[in-house]
């Protein structure tokens, strides 16, 4: 594996003051620490810029970036204006020059060779364009890279265009546009990293619900989707039904690129042919 390769973070951070600590100091104890992190504030009320200021980094160049007009609104957590709030990141990273960029939460803690087993990951397969580590807490499918402990090949982010597009769906849109042109995207389950905090205190089931039908899942995806919330990850039946009702709602209005199109078109096709191998991981985890 070649150790010359350089990884850049981006982490959106809201109110993370209890975290934020924590999560840096994994990044700074990796085997192959990260060149730079950025932090991107989205209108912090409590400490957190502070903590930020003041924290030393032994290995990395921390970047702090802050949206002080943000205070005033609310939590986009759940929404396509999340995608703003990386873009500001990934804004800065194209002012440098690197290999792969990291996608974290601000209350991630990666175990101590997160990034090096990643990079050897990307090693073995050229083909490989996206992947993740596996949440102790959840269960993954093999060929998805959840959004947080996600790692991108700069080569195929540059051609995607270097940011979020600010549309339902915005996490998995780069995902469905990676395999439709060939390449792969993979979740290694035996690189681990944890969450500080349940990550159900963050979530509006309703809002993940309404994109979900906005990005086309067939009703059989949209309806496993909710059982395994419900379930194998024991977000309660509360969320399953809040999940629910929010897939039948009516799509919300997007302006969609013909490349963003095609993205959901693929994804559709995707998920009918994982169809059964999701049922069956559905029974078997249940057993």
């Amino acid at each position: 594996m070649d150790y010359s390769k350089e990884v850049l973070v981006v982490i959106p951070a809201r109110n993370e003051e209890k975290t934020i600590t924590s999560t840096l100091n994994a990044l700074d104890f990796q085997t192959i620490p990260p060149k730079k992190v950025i932090i991107v504030d989205d209108g912090s009320k409590d400490n957190t810029v502070e903590i930020l200021k003041n924290y030393k980094s032994r290995n990395y160049e921390l970047i702090i970036k802050t949206r002080p007009e943000r205070k005033s609104g609310k939590s986009v957590v759940g929404t396509p204006l999340l995608a703003e709030t990386f873009n500001k990141g990934f804004q800065i990273c194209s002012t440098f020059e690197y290999d792969y960029l990291l996608i974290l939460g601000a209350d991630i803690i990666l175990e101590k060779r997160f990034i090096e087993k990643l990079l050897v990951e990307f090693s073995k397969d050229s083909s490989l364009a996206i992947a993740s580590g596996q949440n102790i807490l959840m269960v993954t499918n093999p060929m998805h890279a959840r959004g947080a402990g996600r790692m991108i090949d700069y080569r195929f982010w540059k051609y995607y265009g270097e940011r979020y597009p600010v549309i339902y769906g915005w996490e998995d849109d780069c995902l469905n546009q990676c395999r439709r042109i060939g390449l792969k995207v993979r979740h290694f389950a035996k690189i681990r990293y944890g969450s500080l905090r349940k990550a159900q205190g963050t979530i509006d089931f309703v809002n993940w619900g309404r994109a979900a039908r906005a990005m086309r899942y067939h009703p059989v995806i949209a309806g496993m989707r909710a059982i395994r919330l419900s379930i194998l990850q024991r977000y309660g039946i509360k969320a399953l039904v809040r999940f629910i009702a929010g897939y039948l709602c009516s799509s919300p209005p997007e302006t969609l690129t013909d490349s963003q199109r095609k993205n959901r078109e693929f994804m559709r096709k995707f998920q009918l042919i994982q169809i059964p191998e999701k049922i069956i991981a559905i029974i078997e985890n249940m057993l």
